[in-house]
């Protein structure tokens, strides 16, 4: 494992299980206890479980990677792993409860606070990086943290308008999250020199361009809850509201990755610039050797140009396209090691999946480890020290399969016939920069 590259895991790790102690715990107090109060007594039984099975699994992982942390010597994770043995514990089995979740919530806010500082409350000056991050984290935690399970109280049988009331609730806790981002941004803006550096910048685009899609996706989400009902019957938006949550969950995981690198060049220090070098991130294009990125840039062009053709009714072979993931895999795994193994392996597992959905018609069963397989990839790209190149395929990567997926899981036929001319164009793009970038 490369140096530097376990510590930031864990890190990771460890803050993304605190985002969904928090997300939780506001989502407890904001959602879940009001909404029990007016709900009939199955259906509050079934959200009240819901979030409490969140509630605690969040908390089980919290403390495990406190645990993690101990043992590899930060002793500051003790406060964490003592504040959040209290949302274990307290944590409603059923019915409102709205002063027990303030207390929750207020000892989740205690982790965040002491997982961000590392038990130096001293670190929390006015206008400091620890602020900011503070302020960043919490924010992210109340917008993403909760999305899985928003999801969970998505998929019950009842009525339409209780899955409606959730998501509305939920929208309001999200716009407070991205006001306390909009916060830990302007905080951080004095310190921006840190991010301005050569390796530092890049992952802060992408990491900007995954954000500006999770912000598109819960645009779309707000409308389409503000929409229920009058637009479309249950049967539509229900669907189509679960699928752009899954969207947005797949986002939440990919940012992972440019997390977990920046946790790496923290630890090794930033290198400030002055201004940011915008052309930097711009990639040099032209024809050069041909190497397995290559390679896999054609076949990537040949799967799209034969997507094209499906969708044209000109070619009926040619809705087996997709396929060719298999022996691309199978060619990018001869004689690779490490990262580059891993990648290629997670190739044949999406091509698998896109066997099964080509075969079955449907993303269900093993269809639905298509985009896992294809999101681990670009956090295995992103969370090591990719060249400045590589940012761009890991972006249109992650936007060819959030397409893809729209497309296998929206259920109205016209939604999934744009998502199939869409999906082609941007997987094109994709198979062209693997084919033509060069190192900056």
């Amino acid at each position: 494992m490369e140096a530097g590259l376990a510590p930031a895991l864990l890190e990771a790790s460890a803050l993304a299980a605190r985002s969904a102690l928090l997300g939780g715990a506001a989502f407890l107090l904001a959602v879940a206890s009001p909404l029990a109060r007016r709900l009939p007594a199955g259906q509050a039984a079934t959200l009240m479980a819901a979030t409490q099975l969140f509630l605690r699994l969040a908390a089980l992982a919290t403390m495990a990677l406190a645990v993690a942390q101990l043992v590899a010597g930060q002793f500051g994770a003790v406060g964490v792993l003592l504040a959040a043995a209290v949302p274990l514990v307290l944590a409603p089995r059923e019915g409102p409860a709205p002063r027990l979740a303030l207390v929750i919530l207020g000892f989740a806010a205690l982790v965040m606070v002491l997982g961000v500082t590392e038990g130096r409350l001293s670190l929390l000056q006015p206008g400091s990086v620890t602020l900011a991050t503070l302020l960043r984290e919490a924010g992210a935690a109340l917008w993403m943290g909760n999305l899985p399970l928003l999801w969970m109280l998505l998929r019950p049988n009842w009525p339409a308008s209780v899955p409606q009331a959730i998501g509305i609730r939920h929208a309001g806790l999200m716009l407070a999250g991205m006001a306390l981002v909009a916060a830990g941004l302007f905080v951080a803006a004095p310190h921006r020199t840190l991010l301005f550096g050569p390796e530092a910048l890049p992952l802060l685009a992408v990491t900007a361009g995954f954000v500006l899609l999770a912000q598109l996706a819960a645009g779309l989400r707000v409308l389409l809850l503000l929409a229920a009902g009058r637009a479309a019957p249950a049967g539509l938006w229900l669907p189509r509201l679960r699928c752009v949550v899954e969207i947005e969950l797949l986002l939440s995981l990919v940012l992972c990755g440019p997390i977990v690198a920046l946790f790496r060049l923290g630890a090794q220090g930033l290198e400030p610039a002055a201004t940011p070098d915008l052309a930097a991130l711009v990639p040099r294009f032209g024809l050069h050797a041909l190497g397995p990125a290559e390679t896999g840039g054609l076949v990537l062009l040949l799967i799209a140009l034969l997507a094209w053709l499906n969708r044209l009714g000109g070619a009926p072979l040619a809705r087996f396209a997709p396929l060719l993931l298999l022996p691309l895999g199978l060619g990018l795994a001869w004689g690779a090691q490490g990262v580059a193994l891993a990648l290629a392996l997670l190739v044949i597992v999406a091509g698998l999946a896109e066997a099964w959905v080509v075969f079955r018609g449907s993303a269900g069963g093993p269809g639905m480890v298509l985009p896992f397989a294809v999101i681990l990839g670009v956090i295995l790209v992103l969370a090591g020290a990719p060249p400045r190149w590589a940012l761009l395929p890991c972006f249109l990567a992650t936007l060819a399969l959030l397409i893809r997926w729209a497309e296998l899981r929206l259920p109205d036929r016209r939604d999934g016939a744009a998502m199939a001319l869409a999906w082609p164009v941007v997987l094109g793009a994709l198979g062209l920069v693997l084919v033509l970038a060069h190192d900056s």
